[in-house]
């Protein structure tokens, strides 16, 4: 069987090169290395070259047309082209554990059908949503691998390249607040598609689990911002508009 290959691909903005650095040092430290580590630039932000300061040793740097937090995958999607490559997005603001890769590639084995996180959502009212139960594997009572409507991406995502096709375009151009919301837009096209998500234990001991992330912009992400949530719920409710069994119900 060949051998894995894992990239791992984020987007950033000019004023977050702070924490930037600090969440690519900790990629840069796995115990299983990604086979490329791409980060995708706005070029409405950052004009027609890269500034020097971005030219991380070991970092495929690249401009690309702005397309809010899904930019984290969707340019990659012409770069690896091979259906089996696992991609693993990540934020931007985050200092990941160095068993990430490792930890993700094992699942990946054990579920290669699914997609794969340590976070996610499970919609309350599916029909008329109105909140979402916040699953992570740091909850008491949590599934060892439990199934989500919705994988949250700050904590890492894993998918194999042969989940996308260019309909996820269509998706992000369709509805403004798409932008906003990849982790509703990704999540809810892979369902489509009928590809499960699945979140998943990191420690064998969930009341460690949160230790292993270290958040640094909790307190200036897009969920800060006023209509984050409205926005959410226009996202979901596009899904439901093309197929109302998208969510069906989940008993954490």
């Amino acid at each position: 069987m060949p051998a894995m290959r894992i990239v791992v691909s984020l987007t950033t903005l000019p004023e977050r090169w702070h924490l930037l650095v600090r969440t690519l040092e900790s990629i840069q430290r796995q115990t299983q290395p990604p086979a490329a580590i791409y980060l995708w630039l706005p070029r409405e932000r950052f004009g027609e070259e890269v500034p020097q300061d971005y030219c991380f040793s070991g970092v495929d740097v690249r401009l690309s047309a702005d397309l809010g937090p899904a930019m984290k995958l969707l340019p990659v999607l012409d770069i690896e082209t091979d259906p089996e490559t696992r991609i693993v997005t990540i934020d931007d603001d985050v200092e990941y554990p160095p068993g990430l890769i490792a930890r993700l590639a094992e699942l990946s084995n054990l579920y290669p059908d699914h997609a794969l996180g340590f976070t996610g959502w499970v919609l309350d009212q599916p029909t008329a949503p109105t909140g979402v139960i916040h699953l992570n594997t740091s909850t008491m009572g949590s599934a060892r691998f439990q199934p989500v409507h919705v994988l949250e991406g700050y904590r890492g995502v894993l998918y194999k390249r042969c989940f996308f096709d260019r309909a996820i375009w269509d998706h992000l151009n369709a509805l403004s607040a798409f932008r906003w919301h990849d982790d509703i837009l990704l999540s809810g096209y892979l369902g489509s598609r009928g590809i499960e998500r699945l979140v998943c234990r990191y420690n064998p001991d969930p009341l460690q689990e949160a230790y292993h992330w270290k958040l640094n912009g909790d307190d200036i992400g897009l969920h800060t911002t006023t209509d984050w949530l409205e926005q959410g719920r226009s996202c979901v409710a596009y899904w439901l508009a093309r197929d109302p069994c998208l969510f069906a119900p989940i008993i954490p």
